[in-house]
């Protein structure tokens, strides 16, 4: 008997549900799904439908309310602007004023709504008629006659009199009394202020009257010849009223405020009226009224077209906020809310009523469905048990005979053919996993082994200059994709990607002959073309099955931030500046590796700044392709370069394969994927981030210091493409400075650092110099006096002086306990050309701050010197050494020195001419200065170090000059 292994054990302890209890439960879980879906349908639709009953309730409410208000204010609205034509507007006898009281206190009549109707003058005269309806208890005593009060205040000699008129119905006086103490003076009333101004009526916010202690607000209007404003007073207690009747439910709350939440109107309208700190009756705010929904609602940022829901103290809320225009003035705000429960109780009762004759229908239906289920499910719980027992290794198990159902009975042969198979799968099955298993194994060793041939990016600087980030994956175990990268020697960087043209086993091992190659090429002094030439013509022997490897490779030098790049048909590298800009590099390429095409591989060589990088990539980035069939392309590429920060270049593969592998989910076939990013970061320099790029420098006040710094920014200003005479001009500007801060700052003490800033604009160049020395303004220093005789100049103190007549604009600030001088220049706009340029010559050590000195014999008591370099503070000494004994001997009488292969002086290079010229005048002898290139003569004619006479542009100029001297001695003619 054969025994089948189980494929899988089974869990211990799982238990299932029978059949029929899931036939059961089915047909009671749909049943009631139905009857609940039909209930909760039925309660939405009966909720929807009564909510929308309350949001058409809350809106029938706002516009009875705005009625209200309408029918409030017109009258008075109208009122004004009959009075403003009045004659009453314009009489100016009070006595002729009192005409129109049969006018006014009809209007009082017609309108309770209406308090109070007055006139107030350019003079500051005043006329007032009230009606004395209720009992206003501000006024002191009242003839119990008395329906009507008339006050007024007119003007005469001194003072202007008040006066107050009680009148019966029939408008007899009751009483005269004159007011001395009333000094009402309408001109400083706010409804007075705000009509004066304008033609048409206003309206003031409302208020509490201080006679009446009502709430009310004031509609008043300028009359036509503008010398005099109608105002008439209304109660809005009847608003209150309204609102009390218009409640939607027994727990609703209403208010009608303005836009400062000030209560205009309340169901309650004895809650309007508060007393201020004064003691004064005023409005009552919505926030005093403690109560949380109607602030909740006044304060809801939602659109007061529709219902705002809310949920107070765990209770929810169906709340509206609706504008109600009221004519002149500010529109008023209406505030109306009720709970969510009250609106649709009645769609809970039907809920209820629904839920009861549903369970009774399910009642009755599950008995019947329990019968069903069992006959249905005996046949299968039968099967079951049997293949139960073959799961768990027991193939020879005989399976039941079953014939009902018709399915399950079919099921039961092709189960029993199934079992029958398995048994000769499992044996065939077993031999061929563990030969997969060996393989697998092998494969993941050649793994390792491709991997450990490759460098590791360490998270640190790379010899302190490079930072390194890199990443390989191949498509299958192992894969032709290559990077590497070494420092061969203290000035270089030799880095190279490569791509085999195939994939799997054959290309790892191509691969790993590249890899080994260029190990062994690259320490070499061969330029990258060189190294590519070599690894062509190797890989071209004994290459039978033509496979060939496009590849790059390139050198950094971590001095200068010089790279040379050379292609052989591998993908254009991309550029990342400093600043997160990118460009991507199209420089011409050569032919594969291994093709033996003999063709040439052009050099391109341009410079990095601090903080620039270089990222190269293989075509499994680029070509890695969507569902859609759209590759990643190289902007995606350059967008994910952009965006990676430039002093998080460690984590640049990690984001690209991220981004590719969520670009490719489900699409074709992956290639082999190599990055390979190498970043010119040199430990001394900080280079900024976005905006406008800067790095900054710690600089002590020793020449080798001064002259890195001078490096630093030379190799940033040739990298960003500024012309040679400006970064000539920088670099000059640098060094002068800093000797400066030397000298006058810290005294010529060691180990007294500052800081250098150079930050690189649009139009401008900007260097910025710190140091914490103590106070010091060298803009304020004299200048030379450049054109004093040389013999009586004194030597040295050029140094500011150069740097102003350099700059464009210098500035100093004295910043707590730091001096800061910043320099400017103008930033010349750069010749348009490619990011890399085309040469042949090999990689120089460019930037060396030496000096070469060549003294020979030229005429009888003369020497010619010629000098080749840099002259500045760090080599100065160099030279004031080689020209003491030239000095010291009175057997010399003239000096030329040939300048045609200096490339730069300074102030301290100038004071060794300016010395030897004194030294030998003093004893009637001679400097002269023979050829000076462009740099070097602009800064000679700024500080004149010597007489134009003395300065010649050639050799054969120099002669004749002797010659004439020669002739003038002789005295020939």
């Amino acid at each position: 008997m054969i025994r089948a292994v189980p494929l899988a054990p089974g869990r211990p302890g799982r238990r299932g549900l029978p059949l029929r209890v899931l036939v059961a439960g089915l047909f009671v879980a749909l049943l009631a799904a139905a009857g609940l879906a039909s209930v909760g349908y039925g309660y939405v639709v009966t909720s929807r439908l009564l909510l929308s009953a309350g949001d058409e309730e809350f809106l029938h409410v706002a516009e009875r309310t705005a009625g209200q208000v309408r029918d409030l204010l017109a009258p008075a609205q109208l009122l004004v602007q009959l009075l403003s034509r009045h004659r009453l507007a314009e009489t100016a006898s009070p006595a002729a004023r009192l005409d129109s009281l049969p006018l006014l206190t009809t209007a009082l009549n017609e309108h309770p709504e209406i308090s109070a109707i007055y006139v107030g003058f350019a003079s500051g005269e005043f006329l007032l008629v009230r009606s004395l309806r209720g009992g206003p208890p501000q006024i002191g005593s009242v003839p119990p006659e008395a329906v009507f009060l008339v006050q007024s205040r007119t003007a005469g000699e001194g003072a202007i009199p008040g006066r107050f008129r009680y009148l019966d119905r029939q408008l007899a006086v009751l009483r005269d009394e004159l007011r001395p103490d009333y000094v009402y003076d309408p001109r400083t009333r706010g409804w007075y202020a705000q009509a004066l101004p304008t033609a048409a009526a206003v309206r003031t916010k409302p208020y509490v009257f201080f006679t009446t202690r009502e709430v009310g607000t004031t509609v008043a209007q300028r009359s036509v010849d503008g010398r005099s404003v109608v105002g008439v007073d209304i109660t809005l207690q009847e608003l209150s009223r309204h609102l009390a009747r218009s409640r939607v439910t027994r727990s609703a709350r209403i208010a009608l405020v303005d836009r400062l939440g000030l209560v205009v109107a309340l169901p309650e309208a004895g809650r309007l009226v508060r007393a201020d700190p004064s003691g004064d009756p005023a409005l009552v705010r919505l926030d005093d009224l403690g109560d949380p929904i109607l602030g909740s609602l006044f304060t809801a940022a939602i659109p007061a077209s529709r219902g705002i829901p809310l949920r107070i103290e765990d209770r929810a809320w169906i709340g509206a906020r609706r504008p109600i225009e009221a004519g002149a003035g500010e529109p008023l705000v209406l505030l109306l809310a009720a709970p969510r429960d009250e609106l649709v109780a009645g769609a809970r009762g039907l809920v209820e009523r629904q839920l009861l004759i549903g369970l009774g229908v399910l009642g009755l239906t599950l008995g019947l469905v329990w019968l069903v289920a069992g006959r249905l499910s005996r046949p299968l719980e039968s099967l079951a048990g049997s293949v139960a027992r073959i799961g768990r290794g027991d193939l020879d198990t005989a399976l039941p005979r079953i014939q009902n159902p018709r399915e399950v009975a079919a099921l039961s042969d092709v189960t029993d053919r199934m079992r029958v198979q398995l048994q000769g799968h499992i044996a065939e099955r077993a031999g061929r996993l563990a030969e997969e298993q060996r393989q697998a194994r092998e494969l993941e060793i050649a793994r390792q082994i491709q991997q450990s041939m490759l460098p590791v990016a360490a998270d640190g600087s790379l010899d302190g200059r490079y930072a390194i980030a890199a990443k390989l994956m191949p498509a299958r175990e192992v894969g032709g994709d290559l990077y590497d990268f070494f420092v061969p020697d203290e000035r270089r960087l030799v880095f190279a990607i490569g791509d085999v043209a195939d994939k799997g086993v054959p290309a790892a091992l191509l691969m790993a002959r590249v890899t080994a190659l260029f190990r062994a090429i690259g320490p070499g002094e061969t330029g990258p073309d060189g190294i590519l030439r070599e690894l062509d013509l190797r890989l071209s022997q004994g290459n039978d099955a033509c496979m060939f490897v496009t590849a790059a490779c390139g050198q950094l030098d971590g001095e200068t931030g010089e790279v040379r790049y050379a292609s052989a048909g591998h993908e254009p590298p991309i550029l990342r500046r400093a600043d997160g800009t990118t460009v991507v590099l199209a420089p011409e390429g050569g032919p594969a590796l291994g093709l033996e095409a003999n063709g040439p591989y052009p050099v391109w060589t341009g410079r990095f700044a601090p903080g620039d990088a270089l990222v190269l990539y293989t075509d499994g980035v680029t070509e890695a392709f969507d569902v859609a069939g759209d590759a990643f392309g190289l902007e995606r590429l350059r967008r994910v370069v952009a965006d990676t920060p430039a002093d998080a270049l460690r984590s640049l593969p990690d984001r690209l394969v991220d981004a590719v592998e969520r670009f490719a989910a489900g699409g074709g076939p992956r290639d082999d994927l190599a990055v390979l990013a190498v970043q010119y970061r040199p430990t001394d320099v900080v280079a900024g981030g976005a905006g406008p790029e800067w790095w900054r420098l710690s600089v002590s006040g020793a020449p080798e210091d001064v002259a890195r710094a001078q490096r630093r920014i030379e190799g940033i200003l040739l990298a960003r493409d500024v012309p040679a005479p400006t970064v000539q001009d920088c670099v000059l500007v640098t060094e002068e400075v800093m000797a400066n801060i030397a000298t006058h700052a810290y005294g010529g003490r060691p180990g007294c650092e500052a800081g250098v800033e150079i930050r690189l604009l649009p139009e401008e160049i900007q260097i910025r110099f710190e140091d914490a020395g103590p106070p010091f303004n060298p803009l304020e220093q004299p200048a030379p006096d450049v054109e004093a005789p040389i013999a009586t100049r004194r030597v040295g103190g050029l140094g500011i002086f150069l740097v102003r007549q350099l700059a464009d604009r210098c500035e100093y600030v004295r910043e707590g306990s730091t001096n800061i001088l910043t320099v400017h220049y103008h930033r010349p706009a750069a010749a348009p050309r490619e990011a890399f340029t085309q040469v042949q010559e090999p990689l120089t050590g460019g930037g060396a701050m030496a000096l070469a000195i060549e003294i020979t014999d030229q005429e009888p008591g003369g020497r010619r010197v010629m000098l080749r370099g840099r002259l500045d503070t760090l080599t100065a000494p160099q030279l004031e050494t080689a020209l003491t004994p030239l000095l010291d001997s009175s057997a010399v009488t003239s000096i030329a020195f040939g300048l045609d292969g200096l490339e730069y002086i300074s102030s301290a290079g100038i004071r060794c001419l300016v010395l030897a010229h004194k030294a030998l005048g003093a004893r009637g002898g001679r400097v002269v200065i023979v050829n000076p290139q462009s740099a070097v003569r602009k800064v000679l004619e700024i500080v004149k170090a010597l007489p134009a006479e003395q300065v010649f542009g050639s050799d054969a100029e120099l002669d004749a000059y002797l010659d004439a001297m020669q002739r003038k001695v002789r005295g020939d003619t």
